[in-house]
């Protein structure tokens, strides 16, 4: 193959969509980890909340909502940790695919989109472009990774 793959295994390098799904995989794992932090935080209400009104001895069955609410707890966190691995990797791969970019501007704008996770009107108006300008120096800095 071109100079593009050299010393990579002969992998045919991705579609436009495939890379902007690989970009978008990063900012994606971010939001199922504050997803998780929610779910996480109304369990960890929900046990505190029961586990308060448990000392009354009404009978509730607030007992078994702690419990309830314990098991989420475990189960979320294990996930927010899984979560917090894969998106560490995502974010590795997504910029070693950025830094490998010629283009200062074009790495700039994936860098501020695809791993700060700012917004495209924010990112255009710091640079003081249009936000139409931008998507197209977007469009042509994803057709240039060579992922």
């Amino acid at each position: 193959m071109g100079k593009r793959n050299e010393g990579r295994s002969e992998v045919p390098e991705m579609t436009y969509e495939e890379k902007k799904e690989f970009l978008s995989g990063y900012i994606e794992g971010k939001r199922r980890i504050a997803a998780l932090l929610r779910d996480w935080k109304y369990w960890q209400d929900v046990g505190t909340s029961m586990g308060a009104n448990s000392g009354e001895g009404h009978g509730s069955g607030a007992g078994s909502k702690v419990e309830t609410a314990a098991v989420k707890i475990a189960d979320i966190q294990r996930e927010i940790e899984f979560n917090i691995n894969d998106c560490d990797r995502l974010r590795k791969e997504v910029r070693n695919a950025v830094e490998r970019l010629r283009t200062s501007k074009y790495k700039t704008a994936l860098y501020d989109i695809y791993i700060a996770g700012i917004s495209r009107d924010t990112a255009a108006n710091e640079r003081g472009i249009s936000v139409g300008r931008l998507n197209s120096m977007i469009h042509r800095a994803i057709d240039q990774l060579d992922i």
